[in-house]
């Protein structure tokens, strides 16, 4: 499980490794790319203006997908970086010289995943061994 690729499996950008446009709709049609970034400095556009396909491709979600995808150097020597990938870019803040900083829940993290790990393995033979037609 720490050695394969599992972000194709994780259920929240937290743990996927960069973060990705959720494009959160506010009442007036405001468009933001996270529901933690509802600020002017990341408002995309309008739902009333722009198609999703304009809006992902728009400078503000590459420059919102980039600014996430550094990787402090601790956690790239840290035996979780597969499961963690550094963790939600809100909990790295506040950034420094324009990159995310080490994660907030860095040591609890690791606490977690230490203590977890062998149930993780455990749950993940069990999902993967569920009968298919289900």
């Amino acid at each position: 499980m720490t050695e394969g690729n599992v972000s194709a499996y994780a259920e929240f950008n937290i743990f996927a490794g960069r973060c990705s446009c959720q494009f959160v709709i506010e009442a007036n049609g405001g468009i933001y790319p996270c529901d933690f970034y509802v600020t002017d400095e990341w408002h995309m556009g309008n739902i009333k203006d722009s198609t999703f396909e304009e809006l992902e491709s728009s400078e503000t979600a590459k420059i919102f997908v980039q600014s996430s995808e550094y990787i402090d150097p601790k956690c790239k020597s840290c035996k979780w970086i597969n499961l963690c990938r550094g963790g939600c870019r809100r909990n790295r803040e506040p950034m420094i010289n324009g990159r995310p900083n080490l994660n907030y829940f860095c040591s609890s993290y690791r606490e977690f995943f230490e203590y977890a790990i062998e149930r993780l393995y455990e749950i993940a033979h069990l999902v993967a061994n569920l009968p298919q037609d289900r």
